[in-house]
């Protein structure tokens, strides 16, 4: 039973700590909680020490609804310090006064738990008219409550306040405690929502003036989500990706409709500004606490960068590119291919798949182009029969270097249990070059 009091009042720490930082309203109810079960434990410095920081609060409180069930909550819970400290007479006190309390805001919870306590403490000091006054009292209040039915709350809440015994201590506790952190999830959850619908929106502003649907960015995200969970990420980096990839060009809000509009090719200085959309972009997403809009920012700033280091606009290499960034760069690219454009026409998806592989090694890293190639063939198996010749020259290309890089291994000496063996043929694998267009600067 003893262990039973130390759970509530572990519990109850908790919740005040929650409660001190995202509902100060509750703090002075579970204040109360936790000088209920310090008494129970024979602590009565602690619980005193709870209710005197749970009255101060109180006092402060503005709602009057609030602070009637706050002082009704207390002066019960005083009672309860009285009886621990064997004065039965001042505990009939304090609930007298969260009885008048009680009746004056027709709080029919509290009444209840007055009538309840009083009933105990006078059949405790033998004055038994006033017990059985109390006692039927309690009794027409249960019917009053019970012939509401429709509050399942308040019936759980009397039942566990007419037993008075621990363990129900505990479980009140326990649920204050799940209520806070279920809704401050909530209410971060919500956040995120808000914040993610407010940058899409932006984010379709911008993509409306450079495509006629502005639909790219939600392929673009879709694209980018099926990679990630190809590459085995995870489910809650590839959901995330998906709506983060949908801002990867926000920051093309800056750039001027004569650039970004541009039918021909952009001169220098041009696609020096077209190439401030990603520190622009990562500007307009950075200072979230979420990780949704965090990431967004990484996509933002990261997706023009490339696997050899000749990208935009810090000029990372290689695994140095977050992931999102280099997965993000292939849906792009491929989205942006087959889309027509203000500067080019909308290539068929054979052209812009040799595309892609065409840039493997400078452009993407590999990894990532085997794995958007799974996944195109799987969604249109036509294109393994037009790419045919590609998907043999890339497959015998991957074994070639595979078995070039063993053959070295072994010429080092390297030992038979560590040489790694080479490596098996994707479901499809291929490679080709395709030199109808260059990197386009849009």
């Amino acid at each position: 039973e003893r262990n039973e009091h130390l759970l509530a009042v572990s519990l109850g720490e908790s919740a005040l700590e929650l409660a001190r930082v995202h509902f100060q309203d509750w703090v002075p109810r579970i204040l109360a909680q936790l000088s209920t079960s310090y008494c129970a434990l024979d602590a009565l410095d602690q619980a005193e020490a709870c209710l005197a920081e749970a009255e101060r609060i109180a006092l402060d409180e503005r709602d009057a609804g609030t602070a009637a069930t706050s002082m009704c909550t207390l002066a019960l819970a005083r009672a309860q310090l009285q009886r621990a400290a064997r004065n039965p007479t001042a505990a009939i006190e304090q609930c007298d006064r969260a009885l008048a309390i009680a009746v004056k805001h027709n709080l029919l919870e509290f009444e209840l738990r007055s009538h309840t306590q009083l009933a105990d403490l006078y059949k405790q000091i033998g004055n038994s008219e006033r017990a059985l006054f109390h006692q039927e009292a309690r009794f027409d209040k249960h019917q009053v409550l019970f012939s509401q039915g429709t509050d399942l709350r308040i019936k759980t809440l009397q039942i566990a306040h007419d037993t008075e015994a621990a363990r129900q201590q505990a479980e009140i506790l326990r649920l204050r405690t799940g209520e806070l952190e279920d809704l401050v999830r909530g209410r971060t959850y919500d956040l995120e929502e808000y914040q993610l619908e407010a940058f899409q929106r932006l984010a379709v502003i911008a993509e409306f003036r450079d495509t006629d649907t502005g639909e790219h960015t939600v392929r673009v995200g879709d694209m980018s989500r099926q990679i990630a969970a190809e590459l085995g990420e995870g489910d809650e980096f590839a959901d995330r990706l998906r709506l983060a990839g949908r801002l990867h060009d926000i920051g093309k809000v800056a750039v001027p409709d004569a650039i970004l509009l541009k039918a021909g090719p952009l001169t220098s200085a041009e696609f020096e500004v077209m190439k401030t959309h990603t520190t622009v972009g990562a500007e307009i997403l950075s200072g979230s606490s979420s990780p949704l809009i965090q990431l967004a920012a990484e996509v933002a700033l990261n997706h023009h960068e490339r696997w050899d280091g000749t990208g935009y606009p810090t000029g990372l290499m290689g695994e140095a590119i977050p992931v999102s960034g280099r997965i993000v760069a292939v849906a792009d690219v491929y989205d942006a291919l087959i889309s027509e454009r203000p500067y080019k026409r909308a290539w068929s998806r054979a052209e812009a798949t040799r595309y892609v592989i065409a840039s493997s090694g400078s452009h993407f890293e590999p990894r990532l182009v085997d794995a958007f190639l799974e996944i195109m063939v799987r969604i249109h198996p036509e294109l393994a029969v037009e790419l045919r010749d590609d998907l043999e020259a890339r497959s015998a290309a991957r074994i070639a270097a595979a078995a070039a890089a063993q053959s070295a291994e072994q010429a080092d000496g390297s030992d038979d249990a560590t040489r790694p063996m080479v490596r098996p043929m994707m479901r499809v694998e291929m490679v080709g070059l395709f030199a109808e267009a260059d990197d386009n600067p849009h």
